[in-house]
């Protein structure tokens, strides 16, 4: 679903990525926005071609679930740690956080194509469920 520039939460997410890059982020000049929300959370692949190039991430932390996601800051945190801590491997990768915005519960990241953590975690021998 692409969202219209007139969705007023769109327009605060770009605004501030704006105010925390001096600018439209590149690959932003003409943003088009596709929303996909989740059980868990609100993401919005933010880009200007087919290809995003961010993907805004707001989680449901109010959503009904046994196991709740964490806080947008509390998940950029862990983001950070995980892209420094496999910035030097060379098998595997982790979208660089970009920004936090907490007075809007969202996140921000580099895209980074490719199967997502929970899906390598749930089709491994590592799942707890």
């Amino acid at each position: 679903m692409t969202v219209e520039p007139a969705d007023p939460f769109v327009d605060r997410l770009l605004y501030a990525m704006a105010g925390e890059v001096g600018g439209p982020p590149q690959g932003l000049s003409h943003p088009s926005v596709v929303r996909r929300v989740t059980d868990r959370s609100r993401l919005y692949f933010l880009g200007d071609g087919e290809t995003p190039a961010f993907v805004a991430k707001a989680p449901l932390t109010d959503a009904p679930s046994d196991h709740p996601p964490l806080n947008a800051s509390a998940q950029f945190a862990a983001l950070r740690r995980s892209h420094d801590w496999f910035r030097d491997e060379d098998r595997h990768g982790v979208a660089e956080p970009i920004a936090l915005f907490p007075d809007l519960g969202v996140l921000v990241m580099r895209y980074t194509g490719g199967p997502t953590v929970g899906r390598v975690f749930s089709d491994s021998a590592f799942d707890p469920e």
